[in-house]
């Protein structure tokens, strides 16, 4: 089993495990407790007869790691350790550490054994092979679980509990609805929230909502909701040791415009012109090809402010902006600035739009 990534151990002790590496390298600016895994050996920064330094508790292990990829009541596990003098630990496809019995292959126990579970399932089994100074506690050695092994930590007092701590996955939550972004005026009554976990957990909730059941369950739908504004849901999951939450919403935006037309424009022609985007703020850079008379138009909501132009590198070539009173397709109503070109048939044009 190979180590790469660091974790802590809490209160009393910190454990910082480091990549295996030629020169067997240690943290440069150790504290007294500290544990480093360096090259498959254990080590303490500690004091110890007045002479502070790093003190190796373990010997390098030989080891096997068995990937079982079908369900299975037994696994056949061909390690190849030469030894009988062993330590094992079984893990499910959710990383959980299981209890189990084995049994030695009768024609090479010293290199094939069986796992026996109460139930097929999927996952992996890591096997060490024993020294005589690291062993199944009370019995100088052998086959084990892993909470049979002792471990000298005050807060995880067997090498089960700090693997667990070693190899656990916090969960995640990724949530969505299926609505996202409408434009300002919509009404939404119906919304489907959907979400994605990636472990077992033991409870989720949404806000408004209150706790989903089954716990297998990733979807809810919402009727009668009559919603007009911004809204938003937070789902919180919990795996029994850490809850995690996320946020989806639903926005309401208004749309700019943009496109060629007339020397004149009403709310309805806005709404005709070529282009159209949700956004909340007035820069743009946009092409356009104006001819047959026509001019150009950028039109948006006056409360994002007032804009300056720019064609090939000028600033300027567009009037001041009209005041529309704007109704979009949705019924919502408000205020637009709709600036013209001040020229018409420009041809293939590309208009840079910034904030005044």
């Amino acid at each position: 089993m190979k180590i790469y990534s660091n974790f802590m151990l809490e209160k009393s002790s910190k454990l910082i495990l480091n990549n295996e590496s030629l020169d067997g390298s240690f943290p440069t600016s150790p504290v007294n407790g500290e544990f480093s895994f360096v090259n498959g050996v254990l080590y303490i920064y500690s004091t110890i007869d007045g002479h502070t330094t790093w003190y190796p508790l373990t010997n390098s292990k030989l080891y096997y790691v068995h990937t079982q990829e079908l369900a299975s009541f037994e696994w056949a596990v061909e390690h190849n350790l030469n030894t009988e003098n062993i330590i094992f630990f079984v893990y499910n496809e959710l990383n959980e550490l299981l209890l189990t019995e084995i049994a030695f292959n009768d024609i090479d126990p010293k290199n094939k054994l069986i796992i026996k579970l109460t139930e097929a399932t999927k996952g992996r089994v890591v096997v060490f092979a024993a020294g005589d100074k690291f062993g199944v506690s009370g019995s100088g050695g052998g086959a084990s679980s892993a909470d049979m092994v002792s471990y000298s930590n005050e807060d995880y007092p067997t090498v089960a509990s700090a693997l667990d701590k070693l190899l656990y996955i916090a969960p995640t939550v990724s949530f969505s609805n299926n609505i996202g972004i409408v434009e300002v005026g919509t009404i939404i009554n119906d919304v489907t929230l959907n979400w994605t976990v990636n472990k077992a957990i033991i409870s989720q909730s949404i806000s408004e909502i209150g706790n989903i059941t089954p716990l297998d369950v990733r979807t809810k739908t919402i009727t009668g909701l009559n919603i007009i504004n911004n809204k938003s849901w937070t789902i919180t999951v919990n795996d029994g040791k850490t809850s995690v939450s996320s946020t989806t919403s639903i926005s309401f935006m208004w749309k700019r415009h943009w496109g060629v037309g007339s020397n004149s424009i009403t709310s309805q022609e806005i709404l005709s012109l070529n282009n159209s985007e949700f956004s909340n703020d007035n820069p743009k850079v946009f092409n356009v090809n104006a001819t047959n008379g026509n001019f150009i138009w950028y039109c948006y909501p006056k409360a994002w402010g007032e804009s300056e132009f720019s064609v090939g590198g000028f600033t300027g070539g567009f009037n001041d902006p009209l005041e529309i009173t704007h109704t979009n397709i949705n019924g919502g109503i408000t205020t637009y600035y709709c600036y013209r070109s001040t020229n018409a048939n420009l041809g293939n044009t590309t208009i840079t739009v910034t904030q005044k």
